[in-house]
């Protein structure tokens, strides 16, 4: 009971502050969410954030700290009078592009800590979820475009589509 109640403490006395940024201050990251600028941005993502994520879930209760987070971004949408919407979205784009990835690079507890998130995100928003991937499986995921045709995922050797 004693351990129990000393990491609960100590995630109260959390500064959530850096994680809430993490998710909120996402405009360049995502204008950057492409397949030539994309790897670059998500290391620039990790160098900024990643040390404040891995001390928050360091022995903490994962599902009380996504819990909290969470609430914490629901009361930042709260006070956004116009572009709410916009800033939800984001949010999620955030959560899903950035964040995830960087937390199971983090090991066992960031994947338990991405777990914890993604399950809140869906209980608090009912119809409207996330899968939890890797920076790979993202990564891999883009699609070359050239002159609005599909040639395939970047990550086939062979183009889907050849003009000679």
């Amino acid at each position: 009971m004693g351990l129990r109640l000393q990491r609960r403490t100590r995630t109260m006395a959390l500064d959530l502050q850096p994680l809430l940024l993490a998710v909120l201050n996402g405009k360049l990251y995502i204008k950057d969410f492409t397949y030539k600028k994309y790897g670059s941005a998500f290391i620039r993502y990790k160098e900024q954030y990643c040390s404040a994520f891995a001390c928050a879930i360091d022995g903490s209760d994962h599902q009380q700290l996504a819990n909290e987070v969470y609430q914490g971004l629901e009361r930042a949408w709260l006070r956004k009078k116009i572009g709410r919407k916009e800033t939800i979205i984001e949010a999620k784009m955030m959560i899903t592009l950035y964040l995830t990835p960087m937390l199971l690079e983090i090991g066992a507890e960031g994947e338990s800590f991405a777990t914890a998130l993604c399950q809140k995100w869906k209980d608090s928003n009912p119809g409207d979820r996330y899968e939890i991937c890797t920076y790979e499986q993202i990564s891999k995921s883009f699609h070359r475009v050239l002159f609005g045709f599909d040639l395939g995922r970047a990550a086939d050797k062979k183009p889907g589509f050849r003009f000679f």
